[in-house]
């Protein structure tokens, strides 16, 4: 019988400190946040997984966090927890964004506005849209794909600037050989090298233009494509070597005759 009671003292202890400490908590809270804050009531669409707890970000500051959230007929209602030093006016906007894409996590936006007229705490705030992150990240990188889409159909693409001149400097090398190889006679052999290294060039890069031609000159492969750029790199380099060795020696590449009729 003792050891009945003294259980049910100590169990009756136990459950009143319990709540003398609940208790205080709460009381201590409140009075803070009366002390240092403002309570604010925003209506909500939806609220996108909002918590009790979340904060209240004022220009990427914590100024705040949700202390309520009740379900209305069609609305949510959500009260907020402002420090008293953030300026609330009338026009004061408040937006649910992402926190982490990937946990879900949540937090207020809060713009204080810029209205002469102070916010009237006790009139609720209608909530803006949540689009979420990721809605917002997808938007920004497909207008940043599209662009640099354009920018390099207008420099590859059919009609392209540097695709006509890659063109056009195809021509004028295939017309240098040609030239050389009917005037310039035995001398041609003595540069067989050369000539083989030219020949070999303007092969590559007319393979390069009908790579382009046929489409892989587009945003994704064409920035990606690491053979094209180191080909089209090592294809100057060779161009300037064998223009370097016909300003140094001449002789072995141009015979010139001239004849008087």
């Amino acid at each position: 019988m003792e050891e009945r009671e003294k259980t049910y003292r100590v169990g009756l202890f136990v459950f009143v400190s319990l709540f003398i400490l609940i208790f205080g908590h709460l009381w201590l809270s409140r009075f803070e946040m009366g002390r240092k804050g403002v309570v604010i009531t925003v209506l909500f669409d939806d609220i996108s997984g909002l918590k009790l707890g979340d904060p209240v970000y004022v220009f990427g500051v914590n100024k705040g966090k949700v202390i309520s959230i009740r379900m209305l007929e069609r609305q949510v209602e959500v009260k907020l927890w402002v420090s008293k030093d953030v300026d609330l006016r009338e026009d004061t906007r408040v937006s649910i964004k992402d926190v982490a894409m990937i946990s879900g996590t949540k937090c207020i936006i809060l713009d204080p506005g810029i209205s002469p007229r102070p916010l009237d705490p006790s009139k609720p705030i209608k909530g803006e849209p949540s689009w979420g992150l990721t809605t917002v990240e997808i938007g920004k990188l497909a207008d940043q794909i599209g662009r640099m889409v354009d920018f390099v159909k207008k420099g590859f693409g059919e009609g392209g600037g540097l695709f006509d001149e890659l063109r056009k400097t195809l021509v004028a090398i295939e017309t240098i050989l040609v030239e050389n190889k009917k005037s310039i006679g035995k001398t041609i052999e003595e540069s067989r090298e050369d000539l083989e290294k030219l020949g070999n060039l303007v092969t590559r890069l007319d393979s390069l233009v009908q790579d382009l031609e046929k489409g892989k000159g587009s945003a994704g492969k064409f920035l990606k494509d690491e053979e094209l750029y180191n080909n089209l790199n090592l294809a100057a380099k060779k161009l300037v070597e064998l223009i370097d060795d016909i300003k140094k020696n001449p002789q072995k590449y141009i015979k010139i005759d001239v004849k008087v009729f």
